[in-house]
């Protein structure tokens, strides 16, 4: 079994998500408006200019896990990339939110296009072999869960950083362009640094420790990966999961605008859920040592699921009542941010043992590529619930909108992480049945030392 790590190396590993965070959440909740107010790209083009990024980036996600794991280099299989993508990870940030002059609604249409897909590209390249490395720092069933833990607290603060700064250093100028491009340039002096700094931080274990590369093909290898019952149930919890995170805060805003009317407490309100989320990582890896993983995922899960049918059932909370039920549902979010992440590395174990080959970023890539289309569906059935509803954007809602708001943000949403709670159901790596496949590993891999004389 690999060694605990210390404080500073999962330290320093979670700094590393400091970069996803930041250009996924500013690109979340600026660039439409900034393709249509700012470079005054028609809104269905730049509707497909997101869709095409979207379609893109759901590519790369296995392809890029599956390079990562069939390369063989003195640095490892997932460090090169780190140092690699640094830089243009960077400034292809940069490239997205500049304004070309003097160009046709074609033009700017194939910009952004090209410019999106070339940030998302290196994205990837930087993203999948670093969420693949948690698998190999540790085998340890209950580290992985706190090495997660440090990786969701910088996304969680970062998070709700890049959803503040961005548009105040914008605002600061009197030319929006100029506004977006010094943003763009503040983000990525961020962006390129972490990739840095897990690069020279963390070290891969000898590739002889982490077993024969697989040498399928690319669709093989997808066959293969779902093939594995434990992991299509971890898989359904992670999409189930996400799902619900993504409708939560996509109508979160609807809710706080039309239901109880404190849009301009909306800061106060996203800064009450996620810093309580943060406060509690700590709680949810002790109950995952206390619990184990899947009993501590379905309590967490459960806690969430009755605080939104709270959310859904009462008409017009006061807002001392929103602020409590914000803290309560930020508890249980905390769970929903550090153990789908942390029980996936689990199956890559059962993989080795039934396989004998190392797949992380195979596994990590098509986790993300399905619970990236997955979230853009729901996301896309919650823009059909609300026209079907009768919303109307900037206008007072009627009574059947309210309730329909409500019972998105509440019910729906509810509904959605139940659907994890049953995924876990069928899951069946314990804590014992974890450490069972480590001890076979390790004495296969005794057995074919030549130190052993095999």
């Amino acid at each position: 079994m690999r060694q605990r790590l210390s404080f500073w190396q999962k330290f320093f590993y979670g700094f590393g998500d400091t970069s996803n965070t930041v250009s996924y959440t500013i690109t979340s909740l600026l660039f439409l408006f900034f393709l249509t107010d700012v470079a005054h790209l028609n809104p269905a083009l730049a509707g497909v200019v997101l869709l095409a990024g979207k379609f893109w980036d759901a590519v790369t996600d296995p392809l890029t896990g599956y390079i990562s794991d069939h390369l063989r280099t003195p640095l490892g299989r997932r460090r090169p990339f780190f140092i690699a993508a640094a830089l243009p990870f960077a400034l292809t940030f940069v490239l997205m939110w500049i304004v070309p002059q003097q160009l046709s609604q074609g033009g700017l249409f194939v910009y952004y296009v090209f410019a999106y897909s070339l940030h998302i590209t290196f994205f990837t390249a930087y993203a999948v072999p670093y969420q693949a490395l948690a698998a190999e720092l540790t085998g340890d069933y209950d580290e992985r869960t706190a090495l997660n833990s440090f990786r969701m607290f910088f996304s969680i603060v970062l998070g709700l950083v890049a959803a503040v700064l961005p548009r105040a250093i914008v605002e600061r100028f009197v030319s929006a362009p100029r506004g977006y491009v010094a943003m763009a340039w503040a983000a990525a002096a961020i962006i390129v640094v972490p990739p840095l700094v897990v690069f020279v931080a963390t070290r891969e274990p000898p590739l002889a420790a982490v077993g024969r590369r697989a040498r399928d093909s690319f669709m093989a290898e997808v066959r293969q990966v779902l093939a594995n019952k434990p992991y299509r149930a971890a898989l359904l919890m992670y999409l189930f999961t996400w799902m619900g995170v993504d409708v939560v805060s996509a109508v979160f805003l609807y809710y706080a605008t039309y239901v109880v009317h404190m849009e301009a407490q909306s800061s106060l309100l996203f800064a009450i859920l996620f810093i309580t989320a943060v406060l509690f990582l700590p709680f949810w890896v002790w109950a995952s040592g206390r619990l184990g993983k899947k009993t501590a995922y379905i309590a967490g899960t459960a806690f969430v699921v009755c605080v939104l049918a709270v959310i859904a059932a009462v008409p017009v909370p006061s807002p001392w009542v929103v602020y409590t039920l914000l803290f309560l549902a930020g508890i249980g979010i905390s769970s929903s941010h550090v153990l789908p992440s942390a029980i996936i590395p689990d199956c890559i174990e059962l993989d080795e043992l039934e396989s004998g080959t190392r797949r992380e970023g195979m596994y990590y890539g098509f986790s993300t590529f399905l619970q990236k289309l997955a979230s853009a569906g729901a996301i896309a059935v919650v823009g059909v619930i609300l026209s079907l509803g009768g919303y109307v954007a900037g206008a007072v809602q009627s009574p059947r909108s309210v309730l329909t708001i409500r019972l998105l943000v509440g019910g729906f949403s509810g509904f959605i992480f139940l659907g994890g709670i049953v995924s876990m159901l069928f899951y069946p790596i314990t804590r014992e049945r974890y450490q069972d496949i480590q001890r076979q590993l390790a004495e296969r891999k005794a057995a074919a030392s030549p130190e052993t004389g095999a």
